[in-house]
């Protein structure tokens, strides 16, 4: 989101401390997304499901900016940074006894044929053994390529559309962290359904959906 992150609101809406550790940061934020939940609400009353909307998207923005900064300094935003412990340096090695001159020489000695059949092995690699049909005709290996099928092309993953089934948003997205029978929550991003069936959705770039649109297209007049 841009402009500075008002975490204490955050906290509020919460009701937390700013020293709440991280698992209870999510214990509330799940708690309070259930509260504002659209089916916890009367039915008929719009204006009450609109502005429980809005609050539960402001939410959910805060609450990814939060495990954002949690990522990248290892502490929820208001909390203690982690202390860092130093390693203590190992004591030095004890140099290894030395061999014998007389053992040192035999295993000189043994390693000369292992070095001449690597040498040969390279240079063998190096100078393959032309093919003499091959060399006859440069033509040859160029037309049997030509014939050969192009090597097939792997379909494109289907983008996120109205209409998709929930086993097919679950095969794109994986599965949310938060899943309610009308709407899946994937961090500041979700998908709503309606009769099993996709009918709205909202991809923030805090944790943007996979193959979708910030939003989806307007739905075309059946006239």
């Amino acid at each position: 989101m841009a402009g500075p992150v008002d975490f204490l609101r955050l906290y509020q809406e919460l009701n937390l401390p700013a020293g709440a550790n991280l698992e209870e940061f999510k214990r509330a934020y799940r708690r309070r997304v259930s509260e504002l939940h659209p089916d916890r609400l009367a039915r008929g009353d719009a204006a009450a499901a609109r502005r429980a909307a809005e609050k539960l998207q402001e939410l959910t923005v805060l609450y990814g900016a939060a495990i954002e900064f949690h990522a990248r300094h290892d502490r929820l935003p208001g909390g203690i940074a982690p202390r860092r412990t130093f390693e203590t340096p190992a004591p030095p090695s004890r140099p290894a006894p030395q061999e014998p001159a007389s053992s040192s020489a035999r295993r000189a000695w043994l390693g000369i044929p292992l070095l001449l059949l690597c040498g040969w092995i390279f240079w063998a690699a190096q100078y393959p053994d032309e093919d003499p049909a091959a060399s006859q005709d440069p033509g040859i290996e160029a037309a049997a390529s030509a014939t050969l099928p192009p090597p097939p092309h792997e379909p494109a993953q289907r983008a996120l559309d109205l209409g998709m089934s929930m086993r097919e948003v679950l095969a794109l997205q994986g599965e949310p962290p938060i899943r309610g029978e009308t709407r899946w929550e994937y961090g500041p991003s979700w998908i709503s359904f309606e009769k099993g069936k996709v009918s709205d959705w909202h991809s923030s770039p805090l944790r943007p959906l996979r193959q979708a649109s910030q939003n989806p297209p307007p739905r075309k007049d059946p006239r």
